[in-house]
């Protein structure tokens, strides 16, 4: 039998992704590359390029993490907020609070 030994990830995939986030709602998806994300995370470029394939990859990642979190707000402040015309002002000021 094949085991294969592996290390424990010191960051999990979540974490990365929100830095990887952060980076390219502050600066675009072009400043996301592995070296800056190796710097902003401290993990290695080898180890990101390890667990996210290529930078199409990690970008295309990114925006699935970055989607999943505004369906989850989506789904909160939806159901916290009347079906009302001012409702609907309510959850789109809610959805955009903390952006930009």
């Amino acid at each position: 039998m094949d085991v294969k030994m592996t290390r424990p990830k010191t960051q999990p995939d979540e974490q990365v992704l929100e830095v990887a986030y952060r980076l390219m709602h502050a600066e675009g998806p072009e400043a996301l590359t592995f070296e800056r994300l190796a710097r902003a995370c401290g993990l290695s470029g080898s180890t990101l390029v390890q667990r996210f394939g290529s930078k199409a990859q990690l970008k295309q990642r990114t925006l699935l993490y970055a989607w999943d979190g505004l369906d989850r707000k989506t789904k909160a402040l939806s159901a916290s907020t009347p079906r009302t015309p001012a409702g609907a002002i309510q959850l789109l000021g809610g959805l955009s609070s903390g952006y930009g």
